[in-house]
């Protein structure tokens, strides 16, 4: 219904043009007053606009050349069935309230509209209305409201009317600033248009002998509203000559615009005249040719006016050299997509040439409507992952969440987004299917996420732009970078900078809030989730006197809700004073063990990529480009740091990763050092089941707008597996009193030793030795740990106690003490064959006896000296304490004696000459705890008479 509406008033605006500046009466117009208040029923309301509030508006009238109608396209109009008869009688005002569909009745009127009038005043009556008839015109009324009900109203001679000007003279001179004149209701279906044809008299300025007069041109209302005043014209050739110009008639008033050529056959026929002037011309020359655009069919001569329509554009596809006059067709084929790379505003028809990247959003969509309306509670997602399949091409947002594929090529794709455990909630879709050429219709496809719960955390990165400190006296420039990991806005936060303690002084190039010592403080406000943001500040390094000197910088930084932490990160950075440094390289970190560059299989390796503008002109692009290592799992890259917005895209095919920061406007190193310094870093992670020595080797090319790429260094790493670390060897597991063991660590790779013995601290050497003087079951425990491991192990040992090793003599046999085996002595040397428990001597000398037990240990008895011209079994000496501790006695029985005191490999480790009868002390200070032999000889001829057993503790 609405654009029914439209319709109607557009139309009688175009009359109105017509009328404004001639007379009293603005326009007359239709209004809708219900819809559905008649079900299925749309009800209009017809008003006469006055000029102003002195004008009177009393009749509207019929004549057969010009009758009224009011009704639908339809022919049908609505009458309440019990109040139908309307035309003739007063109108029924007291009931509407009471029959509500009498609301929507159609009738006839002047001004009245109800218990109110526009200004919300109270109407003082309802107006009578009264109807003329003229009796020589009879019907007078066909098919009026009520004598027909349910069928448009034709009133061919007579008129409503209002007469009088006193307590109702509102009626006729309009109501409200637009001082209107209600005249008619009509009801009818909603489908149909509106018709109405109507003749209208008024009294200017409210003066009953200035008459103006308004008729409807149309019939039957095939058009719509007024043509022109009459005015006061009464020349019947004038185009508003009026038959009834009142009492006051003007020639001047009159317009002939209309008088013209009425023939249609004639050359010069003038549609728009209607008085025919007498001007007609029938032969006539013109253009004869009827492909012209000016072809005149009475034309009997052709004149050489024929014009052609067509494209005059030579450059266009679609030129026409015939063509005269430019008709607007020319065509240029090219790309009409406005944001397609090559669009240009000439093209009028797309010839599908567009290049047309394919870009979008991912956005948080704070009211979750799913639009991006780039306004806060919406914000841009960074580090967003964007997947286009096929081409396992992967794209990560920007600051602002904006990615690009770039333009791709024809096919069938999907893109989609990676899930994301903070954001949920989907908005949008996850992800879109199309075709290329649908790019043209849609200009980017966003993504829309919200989060379901509050998640807090904040990651820290200290970087600096060299990978050794100079020697110099130039500030070295630095930057602290914190990004918001979680899903909420931090409101604010503390950023604590402690610079090592080295450096020789700081130069601020962010502001700083304050600083104490080598520690520098920042804050920050409004971090929103993905978002990043950096502090800069130059130190001063400590000189050459520190070459070699590894330097360590440490941020930490927290986000705060008021005076509550809710998030909080920390980094270090170490860097070794190197009096030189390369502006554009690679660094892995860690760096790892040793020169292989040792690392474990689970470890993250975070690699920085530096570059410096050390041309002579800013760079307005920069792009590094860097290739994965199949021995990396391209799943767990991230972004962790850049300095400048970035656009980073991962092709998962070549392994390829780009990182573009476009618009960058890099300066140069001359014109601004501190400026002229950018870089990236990211972390990843090996393949699973790497195997162990695996090489990684990483390089990266950074290219400066279209020069020539500068290669960095070459990154390596290599895999390394933790567990043998602990391992050591042992001289034996099982011993005996007395004897030493050997403990040495066997792996290649360990740093720190750390030895226990029966879970006791004992040694922190690679290796070491100890002579065991108590028997029992001990553990050995061993940790050996290096940068990237730490391993223990353990293993038990056995120390047996020595088994009873005696010689007893009867004559000249000895009989040694119990065991499972034996091996007999002369003078300290075995004798062959003789390894059973008695013996018969044959020869004077000192016999001994090592005496074996099951477990393999054995020991030596004290000799027994065999002379056969002195007494058998006369003992010369005695030891007292035996075993010793600190001393021992000897105790002689006679003179002229020497003893020498020899250790397990005969070795003579003390001796004693010129001794006579008495008591000997033998301290330890020369011997370590052991078993010895205490051999005593005859001092004149060397004869050893007796050997004696010593144990040492």
């Amino acid at each position: 219904m609405r654009g029914r509406v439209k319709e109607l008033i557009s139309l009688t605006t175009l009359v109105l043009g017509v009328l404004i500046g001639h007379s009293q009466l603005v326009q007359v117009y239709p209004e809708v007053y219900a819809v559905d208040g008649k079900p299925g029923y749309t009800t209009y309301r017809i008003f006469a606009e006055l000029e102003d509030s002195l004008d009177f508006l009393y009749a509207v009238y019929g004549l057969p050349e010009t009758p009224v109608v009011i009704g639908g396209s339809g022919n049908v109009i609505y009458n309440e069935p019990f109040f139908g008869q309307v035309l003739g009688d007063d109108l029924p005002i007291d009931q509407c309230e009471s029959v509500p569909t009498l609301c929507y009745d159609s009738f006839l009127t002047i001004g009245w509209v109800g218990y109110q009038d526009f200004m919300g005043s109270e109407i003082e009556c309802g107006q009578s209305l009264n109807v003329v008839e003229n009796p020589a015109n009879d019907p007078v009324l066909e098919a009026s409201f009520g004598s027909e009900p349910g069928v448009n109203m034709v009133l061919l001679d007579g008129t409503w009317f209002t007469i009088g000007q006193g307590s109702c003279i509102d009626n006729g001179q309009g109501i409200g600033p637009s001082h209107r004149v209600l005249i008619a209701q009509v009801t009818i279906p909603s489908e149909d248009f509106l018709h109405y044809n109507l003749n209208i008299s008024m009294m200017n300025d409210g003066d009953a002998a200035d008459i103006l007069t308004y008729v409807h041109t149309g019939s039957y209302a095939e058009e719509l509203g007024l043509i022109y005043p009459l005015g006061n014209c009464t020349d019947p050739m004038a185009c508003n000559y009026n038959e009834f110009p009142g009492e006051e008639s003007d020639l001047n008033l009159c317009e002939y615009s209309c008088q013209g050529c009425t023939d249609s056959q004639a050359c010069n026929f003038d549609p728009d005249a209607t008085i025919d002037n007498g001007s007609c011309e029938l032969e006539c020359i013109g253009c004869t040719d009827s492909q012209a655009l000016n072809f005149e069919p009475w034309a009997f001569e052709d004149d050489g006016s024929c014009l052609y329509g067509g494209c005059m554009d030579s450059t266009a596809s679609n030129y026409d050299s015939v063509a005269t006059i430019d008709d607007g067709s020319c065509i240029y084929p090219g790309c009409t997509v406005p944001w397609a790379l090559n669009y240009d505003p000439i093209f009028n028809e797309n010839d599908g040439s567009c290049e047309i990247e394919l870009d979008g959003y991912v956005f948080y969509d704070g009211d979750q409507s799913g639009i991006f309306e780039e306004d806060y509670p919406d914000y841009g997602l960074a580090l967003q992952a964007v997947t286009l399949s096929p081409g396992n091409i992967t794209v990560i947002t920007d600051e602002t969440g904006y990615f690009n594929f770039g333009v791709v090529t024809p096919g069938n794709y999907s893109l989609s987004i990676e899930e994301n455990p903070l954001f949920p909630i989907h908005t949008t879709p996850d992800s879109y299917n199309f075709s290329a050429p649908d790019l043209e219709e849609v200009e980017d496809y966003n993504f829309g996420l919200a989060d379901e719960g509050a998640f807090f955390d904040i990651q820290v990165e200290v970087g600096s732009y060299v990978n050794g400190y100079p020697c110099d006296d130039s500030p070295v420039y630095h930057f602290v970078s914190f990004r918001n990991m979680g899903n909420q806005v931090i409101g604010n936060g503390l950023v604590e900078l402690q610079l090592d303690e080295l450096f020789a002084g700081f130069l601020d190039y962010s502001p700083i809030d304050s600083a104490e010592g080598n520690t520098v403080y920042y804050s920050f406000q409004d971090l929103l989730p993905g978002a990043i943001e950096y502090r800069h500040l130059g130190v001063y390094s400590p000189g050459v006197d520190f070459l070699g000197t590894v330097l360590h910088s440490t941020a930490h930084v927290y986000g705060m809700d008021g005076e509550e932490t809710i998030a909080y990160g920390e980094h270090t950075l170490s860097i070794e004073v190197t009096c030189a440094y390369d502006p554009n390289d690679k660094r892995a970190d860690p760096v790892g063990y040793e020169e292989e560059h040792y690392i474990l299989e689970d470890t993250e390796l975070t690699y920085t990529v530096r570059f410096q503008n050390t041309g002579n002109a800013p760079a307005q692009t920069v792009l590094i480009r860097d290739t994965i290592s199949t021995h990396l799992d391209l799943s767990t890259f991230a972004l962790v740091a850049n300095t400048h917005n970035v656009l980073t895209t991962i092709n998962g095919d070549t392994r390829e990763v780009q990182f573009l920061f476009n618009n960058i406007m890099l300066p140069d190193s001359t014109t601004d050092e501190p400026g002229s310094h950018g870089m990236i870093g990211y972390s990843i992670q090996p393949v699973e089941d790497v195997e162990t020595g695996t090489l990684i080797e990483n390089t990266a090319y950074i290219f400066f707008d279209t020069n020539p790429a500068v290669v960095t260094n070459t990154t390596w790493s290599t895999i390394y597996e933790c567990g043998q670390e602990g391992n050591f060897e042992l001289s034996d597991n099982e011993l005996c009193v007395g004897d030493e063991l050997t403990a040495t660590s066997t792996h290649e790779y360990v740093t720190e030793y750390a030895w226990t013995w029966d879970e006791a601290d004992y040694s922190n050497e690679p290796s070491w030795t100890e002579e065991l003087n108590e028997a029992g079951t001990f553990e050995i425990g061993f940790v050996g740990t290096n940068p990237l491991c730490e391993v223990g192990t353990s293993t038990s040992i056995t120390v047996y106690d020595l088994p009873e090793s005696t010689i007893t003599q009867d004559g000249t046999t000895l009989t040694a003490s119990g065991g499972t085996a034996w091996q007999w002595y002369l003078n300290g040397a075995p004798l062959d064959g003789e390894t059973n428990q008695v013996i018969e001597v044959e020869q004077d000398g000192v016999y001994t006896v090592e005496v074996f037990a099951d477990n393999g240990c054995s020991s030596i008895s004290d000799g027994v000296v065999i002379n056969h011209v002195a007494s058998i079994g006369q003992s010369v000496a005695e030891l007292y304490p035996n075993p010793m501790n600190n001393f021992t006695t000897l105790y002689l029985n006679s003179g002229n004696h020497s003893v020498a005191v020899c250790d397990s490999r005969g070795e003579v480790v003390l001796e004693l000459t010129d001794l006579k009868a008495g008591k000997y002390t033998i301290e330890n200070e020369n011997l370590s705890a052991g078993i010895y032999l205490v051999r005593i000889s005859n001092q004149h001829n060397g004869e050893v008479v007796q050997v004696l057993r010593l144990v040492v503790k």
